[in-house]
């Protein structure tokens, strides 16, 4: 895949770092592996949940959890790994954190109760787990800040920041006029930035709001500071020194990666632990016609589902790394919603093949 890159940029091949990335392979039958930043499967490690199901990465970069009908844990210096189950009622969605002062792990459960929901914690030496329920009206978990005490989440009239340290509590929430799609703790905590027909800045101290960008979703903060976020599926652009300007920096050649078609699969980067690479999927489409638009049509009406924009175009989406010091970029063919970076040397790569192509 050609890509449309701004000045100082440079499209590379894919290359091997000092990181690897662990992702579900879904094609695979739902499997945790680890590859190279090369987009090489290295081997496999274990069951995987599916695109919701969180994977996290203990301090040390030993051990690995993911949450799949359970929680499940991998000893990276095993060279046979087998998967510990440590938990085999609770199945953590969209969050999954460990908490460095634990050993503990952060998790966002849904109830039996579809209006209900709950912050937990796990501890992972007892197995003793202490339940919160989220006020009603908190839809999903955003982000968690550096010392893992407060959990940012959306809601129904905006976004809330919850203090998940000892008992829950509201420390502060914010209304607005539209849907919250996303949001990030800025560098210095004093501030969240929100995604919703725009981004906002919410002065966490003041309370105060402003808009950023009328454009955007995602959106993501790097080591040194700046923010990124989606233009659309297919275009990750920069947050500008100036009010509402933004620079986009990568964007899919060839493709129409507007999100009209109702294909938005944006999903925020994902950075490195020395913050110098980051992961982004871009997602573009191209529109079906003769028999492919027929074929998709049928298939629509032989399950029931109305035939929409969404159904006439077919779906293409990449896995870009990005080099953030070199300002080099590489990507391959792939889709993931959650992805743990690790060190090379954390893993033990004994295998009884050559690795295969991943993505």
């Amino acid at each position: 895949m050609e890509l449309s890159l701004a000045n100082g940029w440079t499209q590379v091949e894919p290359k091997e770092t000092q990181f690897e990335l662990l992702v579900p392979d879904q094609p695979d039958g739902q499997r945790l592996v680890a590859c190279d930043t090369g987009f090489n499967r290295q081997r496999e490690l274990g069951s995987s949940g599916g695109l919701n199901c969180p994977v996290a990465v203990d301090e040390t970069g030993n051990r690995v959890f993911q949450s799949a009908d359970g929680i499940v844990a991998y000893d990276l210096g095993r060279v046979e790994q087998s998967e510990c189950k440590i938990n085999h009622d609770l199945s953590p969605i969209w969050m999954l954190e460990c908490v460095s002062t634990g050993p503990e792990l952060l998790m966002h459960l849904l109830g039996d109760d579809p209006n209900q929901c709950f912050v937990a914690r796990l501890d992972i030496e007892n197995g003793s787990t202490r339940k919160e329920l989220l006020p009603q009206g908190t839809f999903i978990p955003l982000d968690v800040n550096r010392t893992q005490d407060r959990v940012l989440y959306s809601t129904l009239k905006g976004a809330a920041v919850y203090d998940v340290k000892r008992a829950l509590r509201t420390v502060t929430s914010v209304d607005l006029p539209v849907q919250v799609l996303g949001g990030v703790f800025d560098a210095n905590e004093q501030r969240v930035v929100l995604a919703g027909q725009g981004l906002w800045g919410w002065n966490l101290r003041t309370g105060e709001i402003i808009r950023l960008c009328e454009h955007g979703s995602c959106p993501a903060i790097d080591g040194a500071g700046g923010m990124w976020f989606s233009l659309n599926g297919g275009t990750l652009a920069k947050l500008g020194a100036e009010a509402g300007s933004f620079d986009v920096i990568v964007e899919l050649s060839g493709l129409n990666t507007s999100d009209v078609t109702g294909g938005n699969y944006a999903q925020p980067v994902i950075f490195s632990p020395d913050a110098r690479y980051g992961l982004a999927t871009l997602t573009g489409s191209t529109e079906l016609k003769g028999k492919e638009l027929a074929e998709a049509e049928a298939f629509c009406k032989q399950v029931g589902q109305p035939f929409s924009e969404f159904h006439k175009h077919h779906y293409h989406h990449y896995l870009c790394v990005l080099d953030l010091e070199l300002q080099e970029i590489w990507c391959s063919e792939g889709y993931t919603h959650n992805v743990a970076w690790i060190a090379s040397e954390q893993i033990s790569h004994t295998t009884d093949s050559p690795p295969q192509s991943g993505h």
